[in-house]
């Protein structure tokens, strides 16, 4: 019998030497007694930079020194044991009574073996290759020399978690110690055949060098991702990747019921030239309506009433009252039809003219009880109690906010009147001076959280109301910007102290990171560019998380607002 310690030799060719040594000295023993001895060489004698049955690693990429420590006795517990390739398979053939043929023999050896390897917790495939190189190739005379086939081993990296749409930072592609010792890399990168995404879907880009992988995934789920070598008898990579769903494709959309009252569209824009003055208008559904099958609630109207007097105004539905949608629409509407035929009469036109002309010279005072506004505002609350009479309803069931200014170009000045109730915003931006002019205030209601209404009572008590008209004159070139809190929300933090230019910059330049917001300039030029509000319509859909209100806004700008 050979030796038993040519288990240990780690050197291929040193193994093969010794099997041909082996099978000379078994050659000339069974001329003398009639034995017949097979031996085992485990693939771990011929392939060290191989470990097999590696166990899994679930570590984040970035930890690629601790993926290369030893399994914690957690970890071991739940990985099977290595299988025992140092126990060699032996089957002891006991001479035959009757001569039999060489492939008779052979059959007998074989059997004995695979007989052996199962009694082991083996399998015969396992304990016999008849394609390992070993027998075929490299020495064809120890024939009757089986060598066991060892499993490639297999490693297992959790990447971190990416978002769906978002290229991920770079992801570094761990090797083992031996793989690094031996300048070895991975070579082939390919999402696994049984994914239900191709590797362009996962946008995979991988650096063979840098061991760097970027993926853009287009879809959403949980993937594999193979990496492996040339040589197939090398370990190989298990990549296990999620990625998140982008949240704005989970928000469904549906219609409101047909038979519902006062139907309104999901959403509006409109654009005009007032002169070289730009002036834009759009409002959209919020997501959470929109997931809740219900109507915009929001409103607004922007336009050119006489003389170079302009219109703005937004008007925001609260949600809480089932008729809002048809508040708003009714104040915008009778904002519009007041103030026109108001200033249809060329006696209220005068006095208007002067009024602003007067208070831009001498700062003057004005005349808030007769403000025009003021007036529109009271007019629509009057027509919202009609509507809501005729409907057996509240009044409080059509409440809504209102945003509203009324302007013109005086020489290379401004003058405009605001008039607010309700959350919102409104403010007027110098563009020369980079001054901004706020032009509402903080409305909270009763308690936190609330806000007061066109409706609420309170508003028209003790001759309040007429505070809330507020006038100024801005110099040169200039924006009045006014919005509901869908807008001013997510993109005017503290919105009721703006005060500097500094404050309103994420509205203007907005927000990066995975939920990116296009900055309002940028959408404005391109507005201007096309003579079209569409983009700002568009742009109104931009995602904050957890701000999914109706959204409303109103620009008024000068072409030196965006240079």
């Amino acid at each position: 019998m050979p030796p038993d310690n040519i288990r240990h030799i780690q050197n291929k060719q040193k193994a093969v030497d010794a099997v041909k040594q082996a099978n000379e000295e078994y050659d000339e023993k069974s001329k003398k007694d009639g034995d017949s001895v097979s031996y085992v060489v485990p693939d771990s004698l011929l392939e060290a930079d191989v470990k097999p049955n590696t166990k899994s690693i679930d570590i984040e990429a970035s930890e690629v020194a601790a993926a290369e420590q030893p399994a914690s006795k957690e970890e071991a517990a739940t990985v099977p044991e290595e299988p025992a390739t140092e126990k060699k398979a032996t089957a002891k053939v006991e001479p035959s009574e009757e001569p039999t043929s060489e492939e008779e023999s052979a059959a007998k050896e074989e059997a004995a073996l695979e007989k052996e390897a199962v009694s082991d917790g083996g399998s015969p495939k396992q304990a016999v290759s008849e394609e390992d190189p070993l027998t075929k190739e490299d020495s064809p005379a120890v024939d009757r020399v089986s060598v066991a086939k060892e499993p490639v081993a297999e490693l297992e990296l959790r990447l971190p978690n990416v978002r769906q749409g978002v290229r991920s930072p770079g992801l570094v592609i761990k090797r083992s110690q031996k793989m690094a010792e031996n300048k070895h890399r991975w070579e082939k990168c390919y999402v696994d055949p049984d994914a239900n995404a191709t590797g362009e879907e996962l946008g995979i880009d991988y650096d063979i060098d840098s061991r760097l992988l970027h993926v853009t995934p287009s879809k959403h789920g949980n993937y594999i991702i193979w990496f492996t070598m040339e040589d197939p008898k090398y370990a190989k990579l298990k990549c296990i990747l999620t990625v998140i769903p982008d949240p704005k494709t989970l928000w469904t959309a549906s219609d409101p019921p047909e038979d519902a009252p006062y139907p309104k569209e999901h959403k509006d824009s409109k654009f005009l030239l007032a002169g070289k003055r730009i002036i834009a208008g759009a409002s959209v559904r919020g997501r959470s309506h929109a997931r809740d099958g219900t109507h915009r609630d929001d409103d607004f109207i922007v336009c050119e009433i006489v003389d170079g007097w302009n219109l703005m105004v937004v008007a925001d539905g609260a949600g809480s009252a089932k008729f809002s949608r048809k508040g708003s629409q009714i104040l915008v509407e009778t904002m519009h039809s007041l103030i026109s035929e108001k200033l249809g009469d060329k006696e209220t036109l005068k006095k208007l003219n002067t009024e602003a002309s007067e208070a831009i010279v001498d700062d003057l005072s004005i005349n808030r009880a007769e403000n025009l506004l003021v007036l529109g505002a009271y007019s629509s609350l009057q027509k919202i109690q009609d509507e809501a009479k005729s409907q057996e309803a509240k009044t409080k069931d059509f409440n809504t906010t209102i945003i509203s200014c009324l302007f013109k170009e005086l020489g290379d000045k401004t003058f405009i009147y605001s008039f607010c109730i309700g959350d919102g915003a409104l403010f007027v931006v110098e563009v020369d001076s980079k001054k901004i002019f706020s032009l509402n205030a903080a409305d909270s209601g009763e308690f936190a959280g609330q806000t007061r209404f066109l409706t609420s009572p309170e508003v028209w008590q003790d001759h309040g109301v007429y505070e809330r008209v507020k006038f100024a004159t801005v110099e040169g070139p200039l924006s009045i910007i006014g919005m509901t809190d869908g807008v001013s929300d997510p993109l005017l933090p503290d919105v009721d102290e703006i005060e500097e230019y500094a404050q309103i910059g994420t509205l203007l330049n907005g927000l990066e990171g995975d939920d990116s917001v296009e900055g309002l300039l940028d959408v404005l030029r391109k507005t201007v560019e096309k003579n079209d509000a569409i983009d700002l319509e568009e742009w109104l859909n931009f995602y904050v998380a957890k701000h999914h209100d109706d959204r409303s806004i109103a620009v008024a700008l000068d072409p030196q607002f965006l240079s």
